[in-house]
């Protein structure tokens, strides 16, 4: 009898142990990061390049119409890619005094360094405009004609018709109409994010990157407020290839799109803005078109995505896959807007750093010091259906044309284009 009890005791004890299961991993402490540092790299072709491009102080640079059509404004001069760099450091240290510099390899042909400069706050309640104090409101007029998807034909359903006089009644119906790209806009460090921040471009220094810098080689970041930041980058970290887009009329009416395969992309997007020619006085007609399958507005393109965003996108089809090489605007896309302004983005993902390196022991704490993230794309932005010849052809520069030829003759039909669009720089 005692025999069969301490049998059974010993069974059900068995049980509980095998219910049990094993024990958990212990939870590793983890502390950090003291600093935060990104480093967005970007690279630009086309005619509209240098838009993007800051001058003293920060401020926008405004190229001419010459410098827009070498498509070198800001340091890729003679037609090259324009490169540019955004450095941002932030870190939960306070400094009386907060300065931080970035010394870089000479592949970069920048000289040894760039500051990292500290913001000065904004104004608690700076002045601008408050819109009309006297009650009355301009009626929204015109229509927004909104095509997706790559291919000869437009897909059904397309156009989607905004009639914004009709859609300011209903608010809610206008905003279900007008999505852009689903994405989860990335933290960057900023000033507001940390107890101390520094940047590069700023008013001290905003030298242009030059075409032909590389981020390959060792990265020092020396500040007050943060601890040391080494990275080394390879030449898979450099900055992402030019994108080399041609055009071709389609037979179909469409314009075909082709470009040279880009072998860290893992992501494209494409969109055209433009509008239809109407008669003076009537209300304008604006047409939107992306390369995604489903319906996405053109609207503004995220500068950086992240890894996890592009990974879904792509798999949403609302980003052609990195290995595409091949898109077709549709004929009526063509129809509608024969020229407009014509955007491209390649995303090349991003790299991340950490110090020191997390241990392998559970048990140990990670105490991050610090980490970095180095993040990539390039674009390219110019008219649609338009080749290289139309910006200029051989000419060097607006300026080094001759004397005798009419300054409206120079560049032609792109000059109107680019005029009627509102681009700065080519009165």
């Amino acid at each position: 009898m005692i025999t069969q009890t301490l049998r059974a005791a010993l069974t059900g004890s068995a049980v509980l142990l095998v219910a049990a299961g094993p024990a958990p991993a212990p939870k590793q402490t983890v502390t950090g990061p003291v600093a935060v540092y990104w480093l967005s790299a970007s690279t630009a072709t086309g005619p509209m390049a240098g838009m993007s491009t800051t001058g003293p102080g920060g401020a926008a640079a405004r190229p001419s119409f010459g410098q827009m059509m070498r498509g070198g404004y800001g340091g890729g001069g003679g037609g090259g890619p324009v490169k540019a760099l955004k450095l941002q450091l932030g870190s939960s240290r306070k400094a009386p005094a907060p300065a931080a510099d970035h010394f870089w390899s000479p592949a970069m042909d920048m000289g040894t360094s760039v500051p990292l400069l500290t913001p000065k706050p904004a104004e608690p309640n700076p002045q601008g405009y408050t819109g009309r104090t006297d009650g009355q409101h301009e009626q929204p007029r015109g229509k927004l004609l909104i095509y997706w998807g790559c291919g000869a034909k437009a897909g059904p359903g397309q156009p989607v018709v905004i009639d914004f006089a009709k859609a300011a009644q209903n608010p809610q119906a206008l905003a279900g109409m007008m999505t852009g790209l689903d994405i989860t806009p990335m933290k960057e460090p900023s000033a507001d994010r940390f107890a101390t921040y520094g940047e590069w471009p700023n008013s001290r220094n905003s030298d242009p990157v030059p075409g032909n810098a590389s981020l390959v080689g060792e990265h020092l970041v020396k500040g007050t407020y943060s601890p040391d930041i080494k990275l080394t980058l390879t030449s898979a970290q450099d900055f992402l290839e030019p994108i080399r887009l041609r055009q071709a009329a389609d037979a179909g009416g469409g314009t075909a799109l082709s470009w040279a395969a880009i072998a860290r992309s893992r992501g494209y997007h494409i969109t055209v803005i433009g509008a239809q020619e109407t008669r003076r006085g009537a209300d304008p007609v604006m047409v939107m078109w992306t390369s995604s399958q489903s319906q996405v507005g053109a609207f503004a393109t995220a500068d950086y995505i992240s890894d996890s965003d592009l990974d879904r996108l792509v798999a949403r089809k609302a980003l052609l896959p990195g290995s595409a090489t091949a898109c077709t605007v549709p004929a009526e896309v063509i129809k509608a807007a024969p020229s407009g302004l014509l955007s491209m983005t390649a995303w090349g993902g991003e790299a991340d750093f950490a110090y020191p390196a997390r241990p392998a022991d559970p048990k140990v704490a990670w105490n991050i010091q610090w980490t970095a993230k180095v993040r990539y794309r390039s674009t390219v932005g110019t008219i649609l259906g338009m080749d290289d010849n139309a910006f200029g052809g051989g000419e060097s520069a607006e300026e080094e044309s001759p004397r005798d030829k009419p300054k409206e003759e120079r560049g032609g039909k792109a000059r109107k284009i680019l005029r009627g669009l509102g681009i700065p720089g080519t009165k």
